[in-house]
C-alpha cells in the first residue's frame, strides 16, 4: 500500500522504518532517508523558489532539467533584477533577467535569458539540490549523445519544427518551436527537448528566437567572458563556445 507525509521542511532530510504487527510480534522494515522536496529523476516535477515545476530526464547518469528555467528569484527568495529596460540590462553586473522581447508569454513557452552575473550570484540560481553543470558537465552529455557523429544537436532537439519531417505532433507552426529545415530536425532521442529560447546581447538587442538553443555554464573563461553550448537550427551538432558575461542566454540546471 502506499501512504504520504505532509508538513515537511523543504530540503530536511528525514529517515522513516516502516512495522507492521503478525502472529510473531512486531516486524520492521529497513530504514530509509529522502530528502523532502527532492525529485526522482524523470519520474518527479522539479519545483523552483517561485513554484514553476520542470520534468527532469536521467543521461549518462547525469540528471538535467528537460526544461529552461524560469524562476524571478534566487533561491533563497532574493529577487533577480528584471532588466527590462536598455539601462538595467546593459549596466548590470550583479545578475539579471529578462523574457524574450520584454515579452512576459514567452516565460512559459522558453523560460527565462539569465545574464553570467545571474548564474554567478552567490544567493544561488538554481533550485536547493540542483547546480549550474560546469564546462566539463556540459561536454559530458555532449560526448556521451554525439558519440563521435556530429549529430548530437539534432538528438538533442525537441522535435517541435516547423515544418518537421516527422509530421504529427512534431509538426507545428506554433511556438515553442525551431525553424523549419528539411534535413536539421530534432529527433529528441533523450528527452531533453531543447529548444529555441534565443539571447539577450550585451547591447540589449533580442536574437535567434526559433534558430538557436543556448545555456550558460558555471565556468568562466576571464573578468570579461564564460563559457556556453549551443544547438542551431541549420546544424546538427552541438556546440560549445564563450562570449560576453552581459549577454542573456537559457539556463539548464543538473542534480548535484
Amino acid at each position: 500500500f502506499y501512504t504520504s507525509l505532509t508538513g515537511l521542511t523543504q530540503s530536511a532530510t528525514y529517515f522513516v522504518r516502516a512495522w507492521a504487527v503478525n502472529l510473531g510480534g512486531i516486524a520492521y522494515g529497513n530504514e530509509v532517508s529522502f530528502v523532502a522536496g527532492s525529485a526522482i529523476c524523470g519520474q518527479d516535477f522539479l519545483a523552483d523558489i517561485d513554484g514553476n515545476t520542470y520534468t527532469t530526464v536521467m543521461i549518462d547518469n547525469q540528471c538535467w532539467m528537460s526544461e529552461n528555467l524560469k524562476t524571478t528569484k534566487y533561491r533563497n527568495g532574493t529577487a533577480i533584477t528584471f532588466g527590462a529596460g536598455l539601462g538595467s540590462w546593459i549596466m548590470n553586473t550583479t545578475g539579471a533577467y529578462t523574457w524574450y522581447g520584454g515579452n512576459a508569454s514567452n516565460k512559459e513557452l522558453y523560460g527565462a535569458l539569465y545574464n553570467w552575473h545571474a548564474v554567478n550570484n552567490q544567493n544561488g540560481l538554481c533550485p536547493i539540490g540542483w547546480k549550474m553543470p560546469t564546462s566539463t558537465e556540459w561536454l559530458q552529455l555532449a560526448n556521451y549523445v554525439d558519440n563521435f557523429t556530429s549529430t548530437g544537436g539534432n538528438k538533442l532537439k525537441s522535435c517541435r519544427q516547423l515544418d518537421s519531417p516527422l509530421g504529427g505532433d512534431c509538426n507545428t507552426e506554433e511556438h515553442p518551436r525551431w525553424n523549419s529545415h528539411p534535413v536539421q530536425y530534432g529527433t529528441n532521442d533523450h528527452d531533453f527537448s531543447a529548444l529555441p529560447g534565443g539571447r539577450r546581447d550585451a547591447n540589449g538587442a533580442y536574437q535567434y528566437i526559433g534558430e538557436n538553443a543556448e545555456w550558460w555554464t558555471s565556468t568562466e573563461t576571464n573578468d570579461d567572458m564564460a563559457t556556453y553550448r549551443r544547438i542551431v537550427y541549420l546544424h546538427s551538432g552541438f556546440y560549445g563556445g564563450q562570449m560576453n558575461k552581459r549577454n542573456g542566454v537559457s539556463v539548464r540546471c543538473l542534480l548535484e
